[in-house]
C-alpha cells in the first residue's frame, strides 16, 4: 500500500508530552494575598497590541495579553453571494478559531462547538457595533485566531477585532474594550485570569459548586455601554452582580492603550 506523502512522518507510538512536566502546587492567591505570577487580585497583564499586519486582508490586528495571543483579519466590504436575499443592512461573518498549537491539549481543524459558539457570540457582538446601514447589499468577514491560549481569549479576540475593524475603516459607533474575571466563592474575583486559574474548581463539601464560573464584558467605553456579557458556571445573582460592575472598571482601564494604539496608526497613514 502506498504510502501518504501528505503526512508527517511521526512515530507510530507517541506519548502525550504533558505526561513528562512537572505537578506543581498551584495555589489561587498566597498569604500575601498574591498570584503565581505576582499580580494582585485586580490587576491587569501587560497588553500589547498593534494594527495593520496582515497584508492580504482590509485590515487586520494583533493583540497580546500576558501569554495570550490574538490575531484578527477583516476581508470587505464586498458583494454578498448572488444566492443571498437582497438586504439594505450589511451582514457580518465571524469566525473564532484556536490554532491546533494554541492549548495544552491540541486542537482539531474542524471547528468544535466551542468555537462554534464562540463565533456566534462575536458576531452578536459586533453586529450591535458595526454601522451596517454604511454597507448595504455588502458583507464583511471577520477571522480570529488564538495563536496563544493563556487565558481570556474571548476578551482578546474582542478587542483585536475592533482595532482590525478600524484599521479597515469601517464606521463603527465605538471600540470594544473587555475583559474577564475568574470568580472563585463569594470573596475572590481574579480579574484576567491565565490559563491555570480559568481552569480551576470550587467545589463545596456535598460535593456542588458553589458561587465559581467566568464572567467576560465587553464595553463601549465613550458611550458607556455594555455590548456583549458572557457567563459560565454556578453564579448567584449578588454575585454576578459585583463581578460584572469589576469587569466594566478592568476593561475601561484599557480604553488608553487601544486609543494610544489607533493614533499610532493614523501618524503613520
Amino acid at each position: 500500500m502506498p504510502a501518504d506523502t501528505r503526512r508527517l512522518a511521526t512515530p507510530d507510538v507517541s506519548l502525550d508530552p504533558l505526561l513528562y512536566s512537572k505537578k506543581s502546587n498551584f495555589v489561587v492567591l498566597s498569604d500575601d494575598g498574591l498570584r503565581n505570577d505576582g499580580r494582585g487580585e485586580s490587576d491587569l497583564r501587560d497588553m500589547f497590541i498593534e494594527c495593520g499586519l496582515v497584508s492580504e486582508a482590509t485590515g487586520s490586528a494583533y493583540c497580546e495579553i500576558g501569554t495570550t495571543k490574538v490575531i484578527c483579519s477583516v476581508h470587505g466590504p464586498k458583494d454578498m453571494e448572488q444566492k443571498e436575499d437582497f438586504q439594505m443592512i450589511g451582514k457580518i461573518r465571524c469566525e473564532f478559531k484556536f490554532a491546533p498549537f494554541s492549548c495544552k491539549k491540541r486542537k482539531e481543524h474542524i471547528p468544535s462547538n466551542e468555537e462554534n459558539e464562540l463565533s456566534e457570540i462575536l458576531t452578536q457582538t459586533l453586529r450591535s457595533v458595526v454601522c451596517l446601514k454604511k454597507f448595504p447589499k455588502s458583507q464583511i468577514e471577520i477571522h480570529v485566531l488564538v495563536l496563544d491560549n493563556g487565558g481570556s481569549a474571548l476578551a482578546a479576540g474582542f478587542m483585536a477585532a475592533s482595532l482590525a475593524l478600524a484599521n479597515a475603516s469601517i464606521d463603527t459607533f465605538d471600540i470594544i474594550t473587555a475583559c474577564t474575571i475568574r470568580v472563585i466563592g463569594k470573596e475572590i474575583y481574579v480579574v484576567d485570569p491565565d490559563e491555570n486559574e480559568e481552569q480551576l474548581t470550587n467545589l463545596s463539601k456535598d460535593g456542588e459548586a458553589v458561587d465559581n464560573g467566568l464572567v467576560t464584558v465587553a464595553v463601549l467605553p465613550t458611550l458607556n455601554q455594555v455590548s456583549a456579557m458572557m457567563s459560565s458556571g454556578v453564579l448567584s445573582c449578588d454575585v454576578l452582580s459585583d463581578a460584572m460592575n469589576l469587569c466594566v472598571t478592568s476593561a475601561q482601564s484599557r480604553y488608553m492603550t487601544m486609543r494610544e494604539c489607533l493614533t499610532n496608526m493614523i501618524k503613520k497613514m
